[in-house]
């Protein structure tokens, strides 16, 4: 969430390039660890759990927001349009169809709502492992191939298209989840070599982001489309593998409690974060042409935030219920 927000805030193009080339594809590879593989049985079950979970709060983020996008248009920042033309928008869930969105950034939900009800439609319909692995890349490769995950003219609504991308991520972070002892116990047997794969995994990423274009998966441009998807998954890999190596010290895992209530709050986050950069930008110092101030205005929203987030999290539904864990 850190580098979604420093990543619309920073004006430096190769730190832009570097977070486009993997913050998406981490958010839906970390959308697959949560895919409960032993429960979600029935679909229309599912699918109204997932109703419920995402598209519920997506038109409540989108309803929140909307005075925020009216306060931006008095300073320039948005276009000006009727109340029924925002809600036309909401409804598309992408601006590329020319109707705005009180918040462009929630278009993440309406299109992680059609990423789970594709894998999900896949894992029910293969039920191996290895055919459900090869049958979403045969699936997602066609899509490519038939020119399906390109940028539609006029865009595609709630990026449907996108979802043929964001499957594979997704698919990777369930298989992840499901041999998460293994990877555990894999970077236990050598802490030197673990700290050097990551470091690898890291490098790899970096230096990747830095050879392709900018990425942007909500206009579906992914450049070279291999460096897409090997810098994307070295960056997402390190980044897990750091956390888990680190969450063996007790120290880290004090230091992380106010991040997890940030991931706890992440719907929030993803709603609100540009609409109230925009309107720093414009009432503030922070707004200034300078990468100290922008990054400045990254710490602020992402710390900022939390008691914002808190309050909005608890009036979405399904969102304020205590975990054990919590508890």
């Amino acid at each position: 969430m850190f580098f979604v927000v420093w990543g619309h805030c920073t004006a430096r193009g190769d730190v832009e390039r570097y977070i486009f080339s993997f913050h998406m594809a981490a958010f839906f590879f970390i959308s697959g660890l949560t895919f409960a593989f032993n429960k979600e049985t029935d679909p229309l079950k599912y699918l109204l759990k997932k109703a419920k979970g995402l598209l519920l709060p997506y038109f409540l983020l989108n309803l929140y927001a909307a005075p925020l996008y009216y306060v931006n248009v008095h300073f320039g920042a948005n276009k000006d349009v009727p109340v029924h033309k925002l809600a036309l928008g909401v409804l598309a869930s992408n601006v590329d169809t020319g109707l705005p969105m009180a918040s462009n950034t929630t278009w993440f939900i309406t299109c992680l709502f059609l990423t789970d009800m594709l894998f999900f439609a896949l894992r029910k319909l293969i039920g191996s492992d290895i055919l459900l692995a090869g049958g979403t890349i045969l699936l997602t490769t066609t899509m490519y191939a038939a020119g399906i995950v390109k940028r539609f003219a006029g865009g595609g609504l709630w990026h449907w298209q996108t979802a043929f991308t964001a499957v594979i991520f997704y698919m990777a972070g369930y298989f992840f989840m499901k041999n998460i002892a293994a990877a555990g116990d894999f970077l236990k047997k050598s802490s030197l070599r673990s700290w050097l794969i990551t470091a690898v995994l890291l490098a790899d990423g970096l230096l990747l982001s830095q050879l392709n274009s900018r990425v942007s998966m909500v206009n579906d441009r992914y450049g070279n489309t291999l460096y897409f998807y090997l810098g994307a998954f070295s960056t997402t890999l390190a980044a897990v593998f750091l956390v888990m190596l680190l969450s063996e010290k007790p120290m880290f895992v004090k230091l992380m409690k106010p991040i997890n209530f940030i991931g706890k709050t992440t719907l929030a986050y993803i709603a609100l974060h540009v609409p109230l950069m925009k309107l720093l930008k414009h009432t503030t110092v922070l707004g200034r042409e300078s990468e100290p101030y922008r990054l400045a205005m990254t710490v602020l929203l992402y710390f900022g935030l939390i008691p914002v987030a808190w309050l909005i999290t608890k009036l979405l539904p399904g969102r304020s219920r205590k975990t054990k864990e919590d508890k």
